[in-house]
């Protein structure tokens, strides 16, 4: 857990319990909160019209059993561990797993109050026993799994809404499209009565189930009965006491399909995330499978869920759930897509959007009763209406839809989980080769928001046009032999060199703030190449006798760059030297941007090839995953942009570049009042470990160490109370100077750095920036 990196601390902190937290949609959901915030800007339509702002302070409490992997795989995905940058929404204060939280037992809900401090504001209710073959041989366990009624007991104590997750399944399933207000619910199996009975313990109606919802089972009776006693005092609460029930939602989902879970390690071992993704291996295996075609649901979208919720906690944490009678203290929406599939319909969905061969698919007829095995209802399709009209829309996602997000192109080209929370795309045909206020921004947005950005390489693809399009991957595009041209057939116009892509407007910064840039993923694309300038220049200038260009094949999984120097894939002195026995150039890939800029002040007009106070080509190889980049702001809204990727590049950049690749950045930004802290005039990156300086002249490298020096001792003194003789005895025994940038062509700036230690004297650049 950690604290975010721009919190509003006036505002009050709000408490949010999770249940189920490690399961499908929990993950989910809490991968979506923490990084986009309880009302990000693409969250559902509000109905009533209210300001909603992500300006409050949330704390996420996440219960979950027994998944052994899913706090490390939480912290990782959150940046929380202790090798990275944390993720988090600017309005959530921490996200906090609460292990081993196992229902059926005694002491869970002792366990759930020690951990969230003994109390929350709402309990988002996910966690059930939601297996009905387990449910109906183990009767015991599911009654006390799914119907809590120890947590309730604590949503009255602390004055908590529940927003309860519950299911289709409480209905018979004899019609179609079962509507919430109209028709009865008579649920069919030892699952769906168990969570209708905690839906009328949260309606406060007694009894919890009828004689018909009992279905004639004595062990089910024997449970009502138990449990109404229990429960009755709960509901009798005096209209005259300061206890009074909270209101609370009760969402009937669905069968719940969408995308793999966020975290690496998934949900269940050996499991499916959905059935859309056992359906998906099937179909690719060619196993013959049968699917019933007389059994309909209406199929939610995992994102429809989570805007649902996320809709009503933010009713909740707003003050839309005013204290009311018991009776009528709670709603119930069916939450159901726009579609009523059957399993079939669901596979053929599948088949057809990913162009498999469907001869695999069996439709086959559900018999009667199950065919003796556990009551399954035929058809609980639901009218999904009140639920849409809720959220402002016109109707629910169908399948079609369903499918299509599910396997769209980010995941089948192997993106990481986290490029599905961007809240923006800024794709690379909106670029320019000048940093300039005179250019108009190209896309608006908020502070902590996840924002994902292509750039083009230096070349502007030139010498990739056949494989690297607008928008596309080309690690989907003839991967060997490599369709690159020679260099002699590549025309490459120097006034097109560095593109960079933007600007980025972002509300709120005004001049006289610092812009911190939070890179969270670099992801190359697979092909990059890299040049010297030829005889003559640089610090090889007298031994290198020609110019060259060199191609590189960087590996699927991004780790591993091998150098070549033709189309045949050769290694590049493997084809210059009889002697095959030599081992292949290979070499860990190591992304990072070459230029991150603001516009600078007045109405100056800068290229991106130099480095300056606005940032631009500074070719700080620690511009990595991780690492935040802080910048002066010169005008309204910064004007952020970005570009020159590299796969790689050493220190210094001898040769005039690095393995120069087009690609993908995931990054957010945060903004700091500057107004009381000391006055650096170049970006400051900061790690987990060092935060660093930077230093430009034109082609005097001396000059260049001496201003970034100087902007280290700045800061030591002016922000850390160090006298300036401690300050440069510090730097020169602890800290490390060296070099970004040493060559350039014609005349060119030279890049120095000065890498600070964070130490409890001094553990970031500026002290009054948010940690």
């Amino acid at each position: 857990m950690t604290t975010s990196t721009s919190v509003n601390n006036t505002s009050p902190i709000t408490k949010i319990l999770i249940t189920g937290a490690s399961g499908y949609l929990g993950q989910h959901l809490i991968a979506s909160l923490a990084l986009l915030g309880v009302a990000p800007s693409r969250s559902a339509n509000n109905s009533a019209g209210k300001d909603i702002k992500n300006d409050g302070r949330h704390e996420i409490y996440c219960a979950y059993n027994s998944l052994p992997t899913f706090e490390d795989d939480l912290n990782d995905f959150l940046g929380l561990a202790s090798d990275t940058t944390s993720r988090l929404h600017p309005s959530i204060s921490k996200v906090v797993p609460l292990g081993n939280i196992d229902f059926s037992s005694d002491d869970y809900m002792a366990k759930i109050q020690n951990g969230c401090g003994g109390s929350v504001d709402v309990i988002v209710h996910l966690a059930a026993l939601s297996s009905p073959g387990y449910c109906e041989n183990n009767p015991k366990d599911a009654w006390k799994v799914n119907c809590p009624l120890e947590l309730y007991r604590f949503s009255l104590e602390v004055g908590a809404p529940i927003i309860y997750v519950s299911t289709d399944q409480v209905y018979e399933g004899t019609k179609k499209f079962y509507v919430e207000d109209i028709d009865e619910t008579l649920p069919v199996n030892v699952y769906g009565r168990t969570k209708l009975a905690f839906e009328r313990v949260l309606l406060g109606k007694d009894p919890l189930l009828n004689e018909r919802e009992m279905g004639g089972s004595e062990v089910c009776r024997e449970h009502v009965t138990n449990f109404s006693k229990i429960a009755s005092p709960l509901k009798n609460v005096d209209s005259n006491s300061s206890q009074r029930v909270p209101k609370s939602i009760i969402l009937r989902s669905s069968l719940i399909l969408g995308p793999p879970t966020p975290l690496k390690n998934g949900c269940k071992k050996g499991s499916f995330p959905s059935f859309l993704q056992f359906i998906h291996h099937r179909l690719e295996t060619g196993q013959s499978t049968d699917y019933f075609v007389n059994e309909f649901r209406s199929v939610v979208f995992v994102e429809d869920v989570i805007d649902s919720i996320r809709h009503f906690l933010n009713n909740s944490l707003n003050g839309d759930s005013d204290d009311v009678s018991a009776e009528d203290s709670s709603s119930v929406f069916n939450m159901g897509g726009s579609t009523r599939a059957s399993r079939v319909d669901m596979a053929m969905a599948v088949a057809n959007y990913l162009k498999l061969d469907p001869s695999s698919i069996n439709g086959v007829i559900r018999p009667e009763n199950n065919g003796g095995g556990v009551p399954s209802p035929p058809d609980i399709s639901m009218n999904v209406d009140k639920l849409a009209k809720e959220l402002g829309r016109d109707k629910m996602h169908g399948l079609t839809y369903i499918v299509a997000m599910t396997f769209d192109s980010l995941l089948l080209q192997d993106f990481p989980p986290l490029y599905r929370y961007a809240a923006h795309k800024l794709d690379r045909s909106h670029i320019h080769t000048t940093f300039s206020a005179s250019h108009a921004p190209k896309l608006r947005i908020k502070p902590g928001e996840l924002v994902h950005v292509e750039t083009w390489d230096c070349f502007h693809g030139a010498y990739f046009k056949k494989c690297d399009k607008v928008g596309q991957d080309d690690s989907t595009n003839d991967y060997l032999p490599l369709p690159i041209p020679s260099p002699e057939e590549v025309s490459v116009n120097i006034s097109n060199w560095n593109p960079v892509t933007g600007p980025i407007f972002v509300d709120g910064a005004k001049p006289g703030d610092i812009l911190s840039i939070t890179i969270h993923d670099i992801r190359p694309k697979l092909h990059g190449v890299a040049s010297n300038y030829g005889p003559g220049a640089g610090q090889l200038g007298r031994l290198v006798t020609k110019s060259c260009i060199r191609y590189f094949e960087i590996s699927k999984d991004r780790t591993s760059v091998v150098m070549q120097c033709d189309r045949r894939g050769r290694s590049a002195h493997r084809a210059q030297n009889t002697n095959n026995s030599l081992p292949e150039i290979k070499f860990p890939c190591c992304p990072m941007l070459g230029v991150i800029g603001l516009a600078p002040k007045g109405e100056l007009e800068i290229s991106t090839m130099p480095a300056g106070k606005h940032g631009g080509n500074l070719d700080n190889k620690i511009n990595t995953i991780g690492s935040t980049i802080h910048i002066p702001v010169n005008h309204p809204g910064a004007l952020l942009s970005i570009g020159d990727m590299h796969a790689s590049q050493g220190d210094g950049e001898i040769c005039g570049t690095g393995v120069e690749v087009s690609g993908d950045v995931l990054l957010s930004c945060s903004i700091t009042d500057s107004s009381e802290i000391a006055e650096n005039e170049y970006p400051i990156t900061e790690t987990k470990t060092h935060w660093v300086t930077h230093g430009v002249a034109v082609e005097d490298i001396p000059r260049a160490t001496t201003i970034a020096s100087e902007e280290a001792a700045l800061l030591l003194t002016k922000e850390w109370g160090f006298s300036m003789e401690d300050a440069c005895v510090f730097l020169g025994v602890a800290g490390d100077l060296g070099l970004c940038q040493a060559i350039h062509p014609d005349k060119g700036t030279v890049i120095a750095k000065m890498s600070v230690p964070k130490i409890e004297a001094c553990p970031r650049p500026y002290r009054r920036l948010k940690k």
